[in-house]
This record gives structure tokens, sequence and C-alpha cells, in this order.
């Protein structure tokens, strides 16, 4: 049998209990594959495949590593459940290659550690001791 556009077909996949996946090809929107789980008279869409870009309606889970070679845009939060701790720049249940932007406010629950210089460029305000280490700088009025 040829698949042609608009066709559905169903592939079981558990005799026993007669469940199966049903997909349908649409050349007129672009080659576009859905795949929908459960009876024929199913409409809703859980895995659609369009001109290589894939889209889920629901919850993906993956059980081994993955790659991603382009850019990740989220539009929801990210939460990383991982608890690894941070001991050096490239340990933590977070580790960035590259440079990090934040646009709004940063709030860390534990001790922070730079390996660099720390550049202010607006002020500071320290609500408890400061002790400072070496040399101390500062120009302007104190």
């Amino acid at each position: 049998m040829g698949v042609t556009d608009d066709t559905w077909i169903l592939s079981r996949t558990n005799r026993a209990t007669d469940y199966g996946i049903i997909y349908k090809y649409d050349a007129a929107d672009g080659d576009t594959i859905e795949f929908v789980g459960g009876a024929p008279s199913s409409t809703t869409a859980w895995v659609r495949l369009d001109d290589g870009a894939a889209s889920f309606d629901g919850d993906l889970t993956v059980g081994g590593d993955t790659d991603i070679t382009g850019a990740l845009n989220v539009t929801g939060a990210v939460t990383i459940l991982d608890t690894t701790a941070s001991s050096t720049v490239g340990t933590g249940a977070l580790v960035v290659s590259g440079g990090v932007g934040i646009s709004g406010a940063l709030y860390v629950g534990g001790a922070v550690n730079l390996a660099d210089d720390l550049d202010i460029t607006d002020d500071i305000s320290i609500g408890g001791d400061a002790d400072i280490t070496g040399d101390t700088t500062i120009t302007g009025n104190t």
C-alpha cells in the first residue's frame, strides 16, 4: 500500500490490548508526520515531525545522555536536580565552558569563590564584616 497525502495508518504495538500508534503523512503541510496514541478516532498528536523538527505534546523523558548541537531555547523555568558540589570551575551540577550573562538578580545560597578578579561597576553594599587579604586599592571618595 502506498502512502499518499493525508493517509492515516494504524500500526499495532500490542496485539493483546489492540493498542496502537496512528501516524499521518501530510505532504501539503511540509511533509509532516504525526504520531497519535490510541484508537483511530483520536486526533491529538503527541509527536509531530515537521521538516526535520520534532515537537512533543507532553513530557519528554530521555534515559541516556543527550547531545544538542544547536541552541537550546527554553521558555519555562529550568531546574537542575543534581546536587553535585562545586570545588573548581570544572565541577558541580552545572558546568559552563563559556561566559554567563544574567540580566536579572542573582541569589547564591552558598559561598562564592572567584578564581579571578572581581570588577564592580556600580555600588556595593556589604551587610556584614569584610575580611580582605592582600593589597586593597580604593579610588575615589572614601
